[in-house]
């Protein structure tokens, strides 16, 4: 007769033999799955890709932002927000920077690029070039900005703008379209007076992209 101590020890290395051989079953499975940005943004051909070419240049300039109030602000293109870079899934995209400014500058596209094109590097000195070169892939709404540290300070000093890349496949067009760039001035403590224009000094300048379609 098996003694209970001696049964429990049996059952116990039976159920252990069952439970690993269920892992060793799934591990080659589990092991070779490869996730990339596919599997999270699913990208289709375009089977008549453009190849578009823009050219942003960073310059100082000055801007009402309200009634008789002016302020100092870093651009591309003389505007914030920035103009608005749209092209379509599968676009080919070059992008000239041009620095008129004595501060270094980059422009850093949202989305997925390699370190060569994404903006975060190299730094674009005063008086220099750049030309970004990039696939335009996974569509939806994103926002570019200046890279150059401390970030912060660029974006909220104007250098920020959206950046719209349309799917290959509408399910219904839009009866309208509108976009919305929201940024904020706070006029009673995050600026300073700078001879007869206003100089953004703050933190607490946030900005949002926002795209409505119906």
């Amino acid at each position: 007769m098996i003694k209970p101590s001696t049964m429990y020890v049996i059952v116990g290395v039976i159920v252990g033999f069952a439970i690993a051989s269920v892992f060793l079953l799934q591990s080659p499975e589990i092991q070779t799955t490869v996730a990339d940005s596919s599997d999270v943004y699913p990208k289709f051909e375009n089977p008549t890709p453009r190849t578009l070419h823009y050219t942003l240049i960073a310059q100082d300039a000055e801007i009402e932002v309200a009634g008789g109030v002016r302020a100092t602000v870093w651009t591309y293109n003389g505007t914030v927000p920035a103009p608005t870079l749209r092209f379509d899934e599968g676009d080919e995209v070059e992008v000239k920077f041009v620095n008129e400014t004595p501060y270094a500058h980059t422009i850093h596209f949202h989305g997925t690029h390699d370190s060569v094109n994404d903006g975060v590097f190299p730094m674009i000195m005063p008086g220099e070039e750049y030309t970004y070169h990039f696939i335009a892939e996974e569509s939806g709404l994103f926002m570019y900005h200046c890279h150059a540290f401390p970030t912060t300070e660029h974006v909220r000093m104007g250098m920020f703008g959206a950046m719209i890349i349309d799917p290959m496949h509408h399910d219904m067009k839009p009866a309208r379209e509108y976009l919305f760039v929201l940024s904020e001035f706070d006029l009673k403590t995050h600026l300073r007076r700078s001879h007869d224009s206003i100089q953004l000094m703050g933190m607490q300048t946030s900005t949002w992209t926002t795209q409505f379609k119906w």
